[in-house]
């Protein structure tokens, strides 16, 4: 068993682990910000703990964990005490992810690949040492690489299978990814970006083509492992994948192409056309290929183990659980003494706060009333939070009950799951039953949808 080669062989692979360091320090950032910026409110996960909902709202407490993390990458970075660097960056990342689920409703899918790759490292960097207990950094980095390049695939391969077990074969009918591109587009829009929404829209054949060729190229992922051409070329489909995504429908996982970037393209051979390669020392190793490779793959495997029978029989994953499904009002949430519901409204909502709304308010929904129909969801009610500046749409379906927000474009910091030129939708989790991914897209586009078709020229006022 032998590993296929790395454009990084006979090289340092320093620059590996500074461009890791650098995505994870830069998702660190990012949802330092929004919890900063989020304080607890009704979207808050009543099953958190409260140390973790007292990080929402208060930049200093948020800072003072970013900084831990940011001088741990550095430290990892510098390839000083890498493994347990990479665990003190991971635990402070994930106090500071945790804490953005529980205030917000639920984790953020983009801010998933920095994280993991670097646990990838540091499981595939561990491991080696490990199973030869003699550490040679130019071996130990080089099984780290390898592990890395494992859990990207591994991610995009989970997206796939993902889709193909929320979705079926129903994932290629072209009428998914048609009203994705309604819901992210303005068909006044005459630049090439705009006509190419136009041609997807247009075409049945080629969205879905689109739709095909985003799991063929996310199910091949693993072809990231083959080798060096292989593993190039794979890392412009996925890149060319994410790009289609940027463009239809206004979404960019940068962090992920950027780690496609620094670990899929062979900077060390372009390099060394520049720069001649030197001995890095993995020539003086002093462990046999193979039984190495067998000893780093035991290490490994009883890593995964452990960490699998943790996950499924602690309390873990009753509560990541519940990131995804239905859950009593929080506790945490900073509202008045709730007011009896009407019929209609959300429980976590009360009632004292919704006012009908104006005609104006109504046009863009196309007069959706209580008692309509939408996406196969029957409209409880309609209402305005005059104090948020939002417009909520209580829906219904089965035992299915959830809300849907509707705010004046830009009025809210973080970035809503659709917009149109004058609002952006938003949506709650789900007050009572299951809501699934694919209902809960299908009926984003359809309000996206609307409010484009009936959109007004005066701008929102509330």
């Amino acid at each position: 068993m032998t590993a296929a080669a790395s454009g990084w062989d006979g090289r340092s692979r320093a620059p590996l682990r500074v461009a890791l360091a650098t995505v994870v320090l830069f998702d660190v950032g990012l949802v330092a910000l929004f919890v900063a910026r989020n304080p607890p409110d009704a979207r808050s996960r009543s099953l958190a703990p409260s140390w973790l909902i007292a990080l929402g709202g208060h930049p200093l407490r948020t800072a003072c964990v970013a900084l831990v993390a940011a001088v741990a990458l550095v430290s990892f970075a510098r390839g000083r005490a890498i493994v347990s660097s990479a665990f003190v960056a991971l635990a402070s990342l994930a106090v500071l992810n945790e804490s953005l689920a529980a205030l917000v409703g639920g984790p953020m899918r983009f801010l998933y690949f920095g994280g993991a790759c670097l646990l990838g490292w540091t499981v595939g960097y561990a491991a080696s040492r490990a199973a030869t207990q003699v550490g040679v950094p130019a071996r130990d980095e080089r099984v780290a690489e390898r592990t890395t390049l494992a859990v990207l695939a591994a991610a995009y391969v989970n997206a796939a299978v993902s889709k193909i077990g929320e979705s079926g074969f129903h994932w290629f009918e072209p009428r998914h990814l048609q009203f994705v591109v309604l819901g992210h587009h303005n068909f006044a829009d005459e630049s090439w970006v705009g006509r190419f929404a136009h041609l997807v829209v247009g075409s049945d054949t080629l969205a879905a083509a689109l739709s095909g060729a985003t799991l063929v190229i996310q199910l091949g992922a693993p072809l990231l492992l083959v080798g060096m051409r292989s593993r190039f070329a794979w890392s412009l489909l996925l890149l060319g994948f994410h790009l289609n995504v940027l463009l239809l429908a206004h979404i960019l996982f940068l962090q992920s192409m950027l780690l496609l970037v620094a670990f899929c393209w062979p900077w060390g051979r372009w390099l060394s056309r520049w720069v001649p390669a030197r001995d890095d020392g993995s020539a003086s190793e002093p462990v046999s290929p193979a039984p190495r490779e067998r000893g780093v793959l035991r290490v490994s495997a009883a890593i995964v183990a452990v960490a699998v029978v943790a996950a499924w029989t602690l309390p873990i994953r009753g509560y990541t659980r519940s990131h995804h499904v239905g859950e009593r009002p929080s506790v945490h949430a900073r509202t008045p003494e709730r007011a009896p519901p009407a019929p209609w409204a959300d429980p976590r909502i009360p009632r004292s706060r919704v006012t009908e709304p104006s005609a104006s308010l109504r046009a863009p929904l196309g007069n959706l009333a209580a008692g309509d129909e939408i996406a196969g969801y029957r409209v409880l009610g309609v209402g305005v939070l005059r104090d948020e500046r939002t417009v909520v749409v209580a829906l219904a379906r089965g035992d299915v009950r959830w809300t849907i927000r509707l705010t004046a474009r830009g009025a809210r910091s973080e970035s809503a799951p659709r917009s149109t030129d004058r609002w952006d939708v938003f949506y709650d989790r789900a007050w009572s039953g299951d809501l699934s991914p694919s209902d809960r897209d299908r009926v984003l586009d359809e309000f996206a949808a609307r409010a484009r078709a009936n959109a007004m020229g005066a701008p929102v006022t509330f």
